[in-house]
């Protein structure tokens, strides 16, 4: 059976013990945080308690996005210096007996510049940059399949497991107002692992095969191959003795195309996407396509890992055991396998007599 991956959960103590730690090591970070969303000096106070509710509001938000983000975003963009591409972490193995490996939705992304356009920004406004809808089509994700054959076998499983989403962008400056960011490139690679059925395990009907009339309990007898093979999807598992590679590979085939493609990736990547876009700065926030892109990564982050979770779950979620769609569609080819015996033991009998050993 696939072995599960385990994988280690902080308490709640933990992680509150960790979130003091951080606290206390950046702690002029906050001071400087909380001195600029709320001023400390009279002066300050007294000009802010002159203008309206909403003017007041949006004064500080204007504070808080063009200084206060500054620090967190090249705290950030420091950490994730060097690195090309936005990413997520793999959501786990489907397999062919046991019915998913480990799963962790918990990505670490980065992002990198990939062309960006615009130029130099010029400084027009001080505005907070607006939320407005992605004007960008959706970008078409590139599914990447791999394939490997390992050593024959009848116990290993075979296995499908989508990899990490790879995700390239750029900042553009648009009116000379915000810089948005747009995704131009996705990737999405996937590994499929077969282990092929050894030959003496594989029905061959013909003369001189391995397929023989003698006793119905009998390993060779074709009574018994075929019974072997037509409780795969009744067993969730491959016969003992009997097996064809042709259904482990629909099996695994039908995780990637039905229950990654369309079931995982296809209902969110487009709100992943328009998510990511959404995210914007100032245009006085950054001189440059570079700088802007450093900029908006946060943003992009977050909205990233709230799609990419959604993805990871739905896959968690596809159902791979006994009498489920992945064992129905190689139970497809191990039926077309059956007839092929059965055929051939028909013919048989029909040459010799039903009652002869062959």
């Amino acid at each position: 059976m696939v072995e599960r991956k385990r994988v280690d959960r902080k308490t709640p103590e933990e992680l509150e013990d960790k979130s003091r730690v951080k606290k206390k090591a950046h702690q002029p970070l906050y001071d400087r945080l909380k001195q600029t969303a709320k001023p400390e000096s009279g002066w300050d106070n007294q000009a802010l308690a002159a203008l309206s509710e909403t003017q007041s509001s949006e004064a500080l938000l204007s504070l808080q996005r063009t200084y206060g983000n500054r620090y967190v975003q090249a705290m950030i963009a420091r950490e994730l210096a060097g690195d090309s591409a936005l990413v997520g972490v793999a959501p786990g193995a489907k397999g062919e007996i046991t019915a998913e490996g480990g799963i962790e939705i918990e990505p670490q992304v980065s992002l990198s510049e990939d062309g960006g356009e615009g130029g130099t920004a010029v400084a027009t406004t001080t505005a907070p940059a607006p939320v407005t809808p992605s004007p960008y089509p959706t970008a078409p994700v590139s599914f990447q399949l791999t394939t490997t054959y390992l050593g024959p076998g009848m116990s290993s499983p075979c296995t499908c497991r989508p990899g990490d989403m790879s995700i390239n962008g750029e900042a553009v400056l648009v009116a000379d107002q915000y810089w948005r960011y747009r995704v131009t490139g996705v990737d999405s690679p996937g590994q499929i692992n077969i282990v092929p059925t050894p030959a003496d395990n594989t029905p061959n009907p013909v003369d001189g095969g391995n397929v023989h009339q003698s006793e119905p309990t009998f390993r060779n007898d074709w009574r018994f191959i075929n019974d072997d093979m037509a409780d795969y999807t009744a067993s969730g598992a491959k016969g003992p003795e009997w097996h064809v590679t042709e259904a482990s590979e629909a099996h695994e085939m039908y995780h990637w195309e039905h229950d990654w493609q369309q079931v995982s990736v296809a209902p969110f990547w487009a709100e992943t996407q328009a998510a990511m876009e959404a995210v914007t700065i100032p245009a006085n926030a950054a001189a440059d396509a570079a700088t802007a892109l450093t900029q908006l990564t946060p943003g992009v982050q977050s909205a990233f890992i709230t799609g990419w979770n959604k993805m990871a779950n739905a896959w968690k979620a596809t159902p791979d055991g006994a009498g489920d769609p992945p064992y129905q569609t190689g139970q497809v080819v191990l039926d077309q396998m059956i007839g092929e015996v059965q055929a051939y033991a028909d013919a048989k009998n029909t040459e010799l007599g039903e009652e002869t050993s062959w």
